[in-house]
């Protein structure tokens, strides 16, 4: 059944007494921070009742099963970051999608969870990383954005993606956008730890960095394959893959421009947009179970996405500062299907 919830008191209550198959629709409003941590027998959802008018929660804990939150905001302190954002640990069947994740540390994270999808979320004014990954199994993190800002020390870096702690396996990253704002230190997928990952796919990602480590796949236990993405480098040294992932025709798209805007483009997170879809077709796996990169079900994407890609990000910053407004209402009304 649905249940239309005004405020924290009543989720509380509402929460307590779910049982599989409810969905809980949240009017807009202070929830403060909470842990769904209830593990029923088949889904439940936390949603917000307007997804342009979300409910807004300080922090979020998941330790429970069968849970999926939708188009909710969470944000931090901006004066003292602090923490995880969406924090999922010893959970199972757990979905965030299309959440607004600002000021913490982390600002996403799964550790020691079973089938967990993190899908169009918008992610943003980060310290560490903007998600994190550890002893973790059949994971999706699949059409993610990152708006850019990054507030670590200056002698340290941080990460879009990283993997660390115990070995994770059966993960795909895929369709994700890292285009960094005030700092261009940012490693983007960095997949290391203690060693043992098995089963992972990293394709169709946008990653601009002017570190070597674009993407970094380390500690392999079983296959990993890194295919079709675009690497940004700001200059020769930016933007590589290393490790020892079996790599698969990744074109890398050389900018010397920094990037003078982005904001255009957070329009372009949630459910409806995607703009891993410049990139030519895109892939979505069973969300439960994602496809083994070792005997893919289909044949693997023809990938035409490195012209495309260089196209439209020539065009985006070789446009005066003035005139991406303009060009930015081209990209999307193209995306979304309107005439031009």
């Amino acid at each position: 059944m649905e249940y239309i919830v005004n405020n924290r008191a009543e989720l509380d209550t509402r929460f307590a007494a779910a049982v599989a198959g409810d969905v809980l629709k949240l009017h807009a409003g202070p929830y403060g921070k909470i842990n769904f941590a209830r593990r029923f027998a088949a889904r439940v959802g936390v949603v917000a009742l307007d997804a342009n008018n979300p409910p807004v929660f300080t922090q979020i804990e998941v330790t429970g099963k069968h849970i999926a939150i939708l188009d909710l905001a969470v944000l931090g302190d901006p004066l003292a970051r602090k923490k995880r954002g969406i924090d999922v640990h010893d959970a199972e069947d757990i979905l965030v999608q299309n959440c607004d994740v600002k000021d913490f540390i982390d600002l996403i994270c799964t550790f020691s969870s079973k089938r967990v999808q993190i899908i169009e979320n918008t992610v943003d004014n980060m310290v560490s990383d903007c998600f994190k990954v550890g002893n973790s199994s059949y994971v999706s993190l699949i059409d993610n954005i990152y708006g850019g800002h990054c507030f670590a020390l200056p002698d340290t870096h941080s990460d879009f993606m990283q993997f660390q702690g115990l070995p994770s396996n059966h993960v795909v990253v895929r369709g994700n956008v890292m285009l960094p704002q005030n700092r261009f230190d940012t490693q983007g997928v960095f997949v290391a730890g203690d060693g043992g990952h098995s089963h992972i796919l990293i394709e169709e990602n946008i990653l601009h960095t002017k570190m070597a480590r674009g993407i970094t796949v380390d500690s392999i236990a079983g296959t990993a394959i890194v295919r079709n993405n675009t690497m940004i480098g700001q200059d020769d040294n930016g933007a590589g893959v290393q490790g020892n992932a079996e790599e698969i025709n990744n074109p890398r798209v050389q900018i010397t421009t920094p990037i003078t805007s982005y904001e255009q483009l957070r329009g372009l997170g949630g459910a409806t947009v995607r703009i891993a879809e410049l990139l030519g077709p895109v892939v979505v796996p069973d969300p439960i179970d994602p496809p083994d990169p070792i005997d893919p079900p289909v044949e693997p994407v023809v990938y035409e996405g490195g012209q495309v890609a260089q196209s439209v990000l020539n065009a985006w910053y070789e446009t005066p500062v003035d005139g991406q407004q303009a060009l930015a209402g081209r990209v999307f009304a193209a995306i979304e299907g309107e005439a031009i």
